[in-house]
């Protein structure tokens, strides 16, 4: 598993992190959003996929050794964003120091099937559900024990079922400079930058 320990090389990099994340939160740049912590790369972008329910083809350049890119725990994100936002994106990215820290790293597929390839060639690749079924079978049998079991079956069905659009989050109420403007003469509105989603690597 390697005996370096995840560490921070600069904290300038964090902070600058930090900063770019909000800006581009705040300007609506960001569609998803995850960091790389437990697990490393593969754990993150498959718990994206499951949220999503999306498939996702994961690029690793020529010449990065597979275990080492996809479960290393090094500090970071991985953000999803518009290809029409990609520009402006990276140059946020340029302007606050971190190029040499970001890589885009993939894209989504209609197909439900989560893919790693490296070189025009397939390490793995495998159904979404099929997967999603086997990550979520302990917390099925625990749910199952504690719970209602046929509850926790009907819980685990909806995890699998293909059907179903994933998190897609409605809001009814108005928000931010559409809750000022309805307000009444007077009335104080509190009002709160929206934050990032949910994580290209950087």
């Amino acid at each position: 598993m390697g005996a370096a320990t995840p560490d921070v090389d600069r904290a300038a990099d964090l902070k600058n992190f930090w900063n770019v994340i909000q800006k581009l939160g705040r300007e609506q740049k960001l569609l998803a959003y995850h960091d790389r912590s437990d697990g490393g790369l593969l754990a993150t972008v498959v718990e994206m996929a499951f949220a999503g329910h999306t498939g996702v083809d994961l690029v690793l350049p020529p010449g990065h050794e597979a275990f080492a890119a996809l479960f290393n725990e090094e500090l970071g994100a991985v953000i999803q964003v518009r290809e029409s936002d990609l520009d402006d994106v990276l140059l946020a990215i340029r302007e606050h120091g971190l190029k040499a820290c970001v890589s885009r790293i993939g894209t989504l597929n209609a197909t439900h099937t989560f893919r790693v390839t490296r070189g025009g060639r397939a390490l793995f690749e495998e159904n979404l559900f099929a997967l999603r079924a086997i990550w979520s079978d302990v917390t099925h049998r625990i749910a199952a024990l504690r719970d209602n079991p046929q509850a926790a079956d009907q819980e685990h069905g909806l995890r699998q079922d293909q059907s179903n659009p994933g998190i897609r989050p409605v809001i009814t109420f108005s928000h931010g400079a559409a809750a000022r403007s309805q307000a009444s003469p007077g009335a104080r509105v509190p009002f709160r930058p929206p934050s990032p989603s949910c994580a290209s690597r950087a």
